[in-house]
């Protein structure tokens, strides 16, 4: 058979494309999207080539793109899409993923491709960008901000000079921070999407709070009623997939203290009306584009007479579809609850609970048990058929039997 020089030229360009690397992809469609999205870091450990929104000014277009959109950008990057990728998956639980491979080479090993930060990220940086937008039109060097007019602290009505705001890099409580002409002027806040409970992101994991005594009943009733085998904590089972749990907080001290860091982070217990920020922070807003909203004129003649300092300036203060701010604990659906599910790439035990505490609970600290994901949840976040454990447990109890005695057996041969 006599070898043609366009297909000795497909042969190499097939084994070239075998031995690319993820980044060498990633950055081939990055430069297809025309400045939109850039090569990002993997997610969950899984074998994906990944691309995050680029900036602030790209969010938008981001947010925007639909799937067809997406496989253009592919396309143009020299792939076909040979699946759309169903949410959830193994690969990203709320991204858009797809299976590629190299145009007119099919027979290539198929790669996953996420386009991650056009649905989270992007609206992230859609909402700084639209309140730093307000504040550049209100006030070349920064505007007179309240974070909370009508909070029972001083330290939350002041007004202060700000800047536009930034976003916080790293994974602090802290989102969105407005830089203060000083430090103690600065202004942290969470900022969460949407409009309802429904739409909104936990309010926190639990690894911060591992010596919070509730927490840990809450670990200990999971187990009990869990099976432990071949490094995981496997949740009971209904007819279709592992169930998920919680437990609603009441106004004990403990389970006060536990709410309030799952809000305003790990340094705002006990409550202190300074010293704010970026794991102690101002206020919550739930919005998709924040208001930077003007006070009311009897609002800020209030704050006039209170801080002299701001006198016959106007005076501002951000708002949105929900806002909290330091120490309100929200309700109507927004009550931090505890919560447990199954994830395959649940967070080890033993990364947040100490050996003394995992042998007292049954479990082997030399194990690295995972498969669960505990968070605290707004209430109406919860999945319709997420289970209350205290009732689980009263209503089940021949499953809460069997838990105690595989931890009995494993005591007694420990």
């Amino acid at each position: 058979m006599r070898i043609t020089e366009s297909h000795l030229r497909k042969r190499l360009r097939k084994i070239i494309l075998e031995f690319a690397t993820k980044k060498d992809i990633a950055s081939a469609i990055a430069n297809a999207s025309d400045g939109i999205f850039r090569p990002g870091g993997s997610s969950r450990g899984a074998p994906q080539v990944r691309l995050a929104v680029a900036g602030t000014e790209q969010a938008e277009k981001a947010k925007k793109l639909s799937r067809e959109e997406k496989k253009d950008i592919l396309r143009k990057a020299g792939y076909d899409v040979i699946e759309v990728i169903p949410k959830p998956s193994e690969f990203s639980g709320s991204f858009d993923a797809f299976r590629i491979v190299p145009t007119n080479d099919a027979d290539v090993a198929p790669q996953v491709v996420v386009f991650a930060g056009a649905e989270k990220i992007g609206r992230e940086l859609v909402a700084i960008g639209a309140m730093a937008d307000q504040i550049s039109k209100l006030g070349e060097g920064g505007i007179l901000i309240s974070p909370d007019p009508n909070s029972e602290f001083a330290e939350l009505r002041r007004p202060r000079l700000v800047k536009s705001p930034e976003k916080v890099s790293g994974t602090p409580k802290a989102d969105v921070e407005f830089p203060g002409a000083s430090a103690q002027d600065t202004i942290y806040m969470s900022l969460k999407a949407g409009t309802r409970p429904k739409d909104h992101q936990q309010w926190s994991g639990v690894t911060k709070f591992n010596n919070s005594q509730k927490v840990r009943d809450f670990v200990k009733q999971i187990v009990g009623i869990s099976e432990t085998e071949e490094g995981q904590i496997k949740l009971p089972r209904d007819a279709r997939a592992a169930m998920a749990f919680h437990q609603k907080l009441g106004d004990s001290p403990i389970e006060q203290e536990l709410k309030i860091w799952s809000l305003y982070g790990t340094k705002s217990f006990p409550i202190v009306a300074s010293n704010f920020s970026e794991e102690k922070i101002h206020l919550i807003v739930q919005a998709d584009r924040p208001d930077i909203a003007l006070l009311s004129s009897s609002e800020t003649e209030k704050l006039h007479q209170e801080f002299p300092e701001s006198a016959g300036k106007p005076i501002y203060t951000i708002l949105g579809a929900h806002k909290v701010s330091y120490p309100q604990i929200p309700t109507s659906g927004y009550d931090p609850v505890l919560h447990v599910r199954y994830a395959s790439d649940g967070v080890k035990i033993g990364q947040f609970l100490d050996d003394k505490f995992m042998r007292e609970t049954g479990i082997d600290p030399a194990v690295a048990y995972k498969g669960l994901r505990f968070l605290v949840f707004p209430e109406d976040k919860l999945p319709a058929k997420s289970q209350d454990i205290s009732k689980y447990q009263a209503g089940v109890f021949g499953k809460v039997e069997d838990g105690l005695l595989r931890r009995y057996i494993r005591q007694l041969l420990s």
